[in-house]
């Protein structure tokens, strides 16, 4: 990875390259030199995931391995999806920025598939799901999606932020058929496995040092009061700063400190996927 002045003195563009099943990535972003929380640089990384998992399909095409998720297909957009605490800041920032009536008409999906969800006696565990076992989260898991509830975004069983989707949204491919999706503990399901999962990097990166234990994750039915109760205590730093963080978390290598106005080359390993 590289960065070089970009027009104004505010910004530098970032070049990064990432070879991925034996497939060369480039890309160019231009990101701010001024201090920046976490959640500043999820586009970048909504850009490199999709990056990484355009390669990793075109290597699984090869085998004869193609997706079958579809427009229309929303069985996963009723399934308990984990996001990090960057992401539902930043989904509560999206749904502010609606105009109304959207804003408030989105907002009163939240509240109504909580209300259902307290009704079902699951809201108290969702807002700890930190403390349950992996058994306990499989059958959280499966209580919820009997619930058959709608992400707050879904309209016409279509994703309506699809470009600011989270991270595990992205991840999450099948290529078995759609019918299968009605009932994901059948152990029918077959899907492509990202070598990396670049959610579960964001979400270390997001946690603070001194946090023990797994990290934090938030339902994303409960993005917005989870992200209103609990203000942005990540670190400042420059953009050129958290993207290095990030590439030495995604690949177990050490990245050439950034100043600015010219970071050294970086390529990741050969060996990621």
């Amino acid at each position: 990875m590289v960065t070089e002045p970009a027009p104004g003195p505010e910004f530098v563009t970032a070049k990064f390259a990432l070879r991925v099943f034996g497939t060369r990535l480039e890309a160019n972003v231009t990101v701010p030199t001024a201090p920046v929380r976490l959640s500043a640089i999820l586009p970048l990384l909504h850009s490199l995931s999709d990056a990484v998992i355009g390669a990793m399909l075109v290597s699984a095409e090869t085998t004869g391995r193609k997706i079958s998720c579809r427009m229309g297909c929303a069985a996963c957009c009723r399934q308990l999806v984990p996001i990090t605490q960057d992401e539902a800041r930043r989904l509560r920032d999206l749904v502010e920025s609606l105009p109304e009536p959207r804003r408030s008409t989105i907002k009163a999906r939240f509240e109504e598939a909580n209300r259902r969800l307290d009704e079902a006696g699951l809201l108290d565990d969702l807002r700890r799901t930190e403390l349950l076992s992996a058994e306990q989260s499989r059958a959280l898991g499966r209580a919820y999606f009997a619930q058959q509830s709608p992400c707050p975004f879904l309209e016409d069983e279509t994703c309506s932020i699809y470009s600011d989707r989270p991270l595990i949204c992205r991840e999450y491919l099948v290529t078995t058929p759609a019918e299968h999706c009605a009932n994901p503990w059948e152990n029918k399901l077959r899907g492509f496995k990202m070598p990396t999962s670049l959610w579960s990097v964001l979400a270390r990166l997001g946690t603070p040092s001194t946090a023990q234990g797994p990290f934090h994750r938030v339902p994303l039915n409960l993005a917005l009061e989870w992200a209103d109760a609990h203000p942005d205590e990540t670190a400042l730093r420059a953009a050129p700063e958290w993207i290095q963080k990030f590439f030495e978390a995604l690949t177990g290598e050490p990245v050439p400190d950034p100043d600015l106005g010219m970071m050294r080359s970086f390529e990741a390993p050969e060996s990621f996927g």
